[in-house]
């Protein structure tokens, strides 16, 4: 470096170094400020002698030992800004991700809503998809089979050979397992939907345990199996139950007792497991068998859907598994609870109990009418001025209709549709119509609302639904459009007759009553 040269401000240098340097950038920022007057003065007074050529090097020494403490200062200054600057940069990095993070989580949630909102659509339409496709299959099934097993009862009732009795019996016990099958299906349909609801009446208890026997004693007999009922005192002969649901259990248990028994005995005892209250009675069923008995380890899975002890019991024995699956939720609906007591090869034994209402009154009239025969106290001649038209599309079932009905002694027009009911019932005179519900030309449905909306004498014809149709909502919908009663197919003709016996009946005691005179109001 020359000797010479003046430096820049901010450039210290001396003869012996030549150069010591320090940045003029901090100068250049503060040059344009307005320092403390102290401050000014000494930079200036450095400034004067770094200019200087000074021999003095303790001097310069100082002069660049305070100019390095000044530079310092602005450096720390200049770092602090720096990093203040850099701390707020990271906040606001720091805010940007996340409401990055927060946008994002929103669009999940959105996307999740959305997802979760198409797979309840494709559950509900799942749903809708299976409901319909039982009530189809159900309605396929169940009209053959209503011609199968009420032609065969037909057949059953007039004079045959021991041998075609015998053939005649297998073929209505085959078509009645197949269905069994089909009504433990729509069953545990509505047990896994929450859909199986009671439907408690007045019934005689003694006499429906009685037919619920009746139902296996050729099957025990085949078997060699000794099949009893025991009824205890204090049993009430009349409860106020769901006799269906109650005999649907007791069924199944003799069902699988028989079923799973070689030799030995079914046993069915109905007894009082406590003092009955002024309202309640407190009656257990129970049943038990010396069959082949399941293993503790197995016992809780025999009441899972589609369950049995052993796979080997499905080859062996047969069945869907879902007998005591449906049993235990009826049991759960009863407010009580299906128990098991077993050992393998001694038996098992089956016992539920329930709190059942007492009836407050007897109601003689319902009771007789239920238990009678058909015709029971009502003269022939009555009878024979009963009209009933039968509106069914199926020629099987209508022929098997008409005869039971002809041999009712009952006066029978019938019909293949709802339109033709509608005319009939326009232009005749019926008091009671037996109806089927799907149809061609008009619907069972629209037929009874026409009926329903005809004038007032007509339009209270007991109207009685025959159909294959057998799950809940059709009932339902069957009572919401005005028809009085509801028989599924196959039709079981012991409860069409007592179902028949209960109308006509009433018909007959209300043409006995003396008319009353009806005046017209203008």
């Amino acid at each position: 470096m020359s000797p010479k040269t003046r430096l820049p401000l901010g450039i210290l240098s001396d003869h012996l170094t030549h150069a010591r340097s320090a940045r003029s950038t901090p100068y250049k920022k503060i040059k344009d400020s307005k320092p403390d007057t102290g401050f000014n003065k000494r930079w200036k007074h450095a400034g004067r002698l770094i200019m200087m050529r000074s021999s003095k090097s303790n001097d310069i020494q100082n002069l660049i030992a305070e100019n390095e403490a000044l530079v310092q200062e602005l450096r720390v200054a200049r770092e602090a800004s720096a990093i203040t600057a850099e701390l707020v940069a990271r906040q606001f990095a720091n805010l940007d991700i996340v409401l990055k993070e927060l946008d994002q989580r929103a669009k999940n949630e959105k996307l999740l809503r959305l997802n979760m909102s198409q797979a309840r659509k494709a559950a509900e339409s799942a749903s809708i998809a299976k409901s319909e496709f039982l009530a189809n299959m159900s309605h396929e099934i169940r009209t053959p089979m209503n011609g199968i097993l009420g032609m065969t009862e037909l057949v059953l009732n007039s004079d045959l050979t021991l041998e075609q009795r015998h053939h005649l019996d297998m073929v209505q016990r085959s078509a009645s397992r197949l269905l069994k099958v089909i009504n433990d299906i729509l069953d545990f349909s509505r047990v896994e939907s929450g859909k199986l609801a009671l439907d408690p009446a007045i019934f005689n208890l003694h006499e429906a345990l009685g037919n619920a026997i009746n139902m296996f004693t050729l099957q025990a007999h085949d078997k060699n199996i000794k099949l009893t009922l025991e009824i205890s005192e204090g049993v009430p002969a009349e409860v106020f139950a769901d006799s269906t649901r109650l005999l649907q259990i007791l069924i199944n248990l003799i069902n699988n007792g028989i079923k799973f028994t070689q030799k030995g005995s079914v046993t069915v005892s109905v007894s009082t497991y406590r003092e009955a209250e002024p309202n309640y009675h407190f009656i257990r069923f129970q049943v038990a068998d010396t069959g082949i008995g399941v293993a503790e380890e197995k016992q809780d899975e025999i009441f899972e859907s589609f369950s049995q002890a052993d796979a080997s019991t499905t080859r062996k024995f047969g069945g869907t598994g879902l007998g005591l699956a449906i049993s235990s939720q009826l049991a759960k609906l009863m407010d009580s609870h299906l128990y098991i007591e077993s050992n393998p090869g001694e038996g098992s034994r089956f016992w539920f109990d329930c709190r059942i209402p007492a009836v407050p009154f007897t109601q003689k009239e319902f009771s007789d009418d239920q238990s009678a025969d058909f015709g029971q106290g009502i003269p022939t001649e009555e009878i024979h001025k009963i009209s009933v038209l039968l509106v069914e599309d199926e020629l099987i079932n209508q022929v098997l209709v008409q005869k039971i009905l002809e041999d009712l002694e009952l006066n029978v027009t019938s019909v293949e549709n709802g339109l033709e009911a509608v005319q009939e019932v326009r232009s005749g005179n019926y008091d009671i119509i037996l109806m089927d519900l799907q149809m061609p030309k008009l619907d069972g449905y629209e037929a009874t609302k026409q009926i329903r909306r005809l004038d007032t004498a007509k339009r209270s014809i007991p109207i009685i639904a025959l159909t294959a149709h057998a799950l809940d909502k059709d009932r339902a919908k069957c009572l919401e459009v005005g028809m009085n009663a509801f028989l599924s197919k196959p039709i079981d003709i012991t409860q069409l007759k007592t179902l028949l016996h209960q109308y006509v009946s009433h018909i007959i005691r209300s043409r006995a009553k003396p008319a009353k005179d009806i005046t017209r109001s203008e």
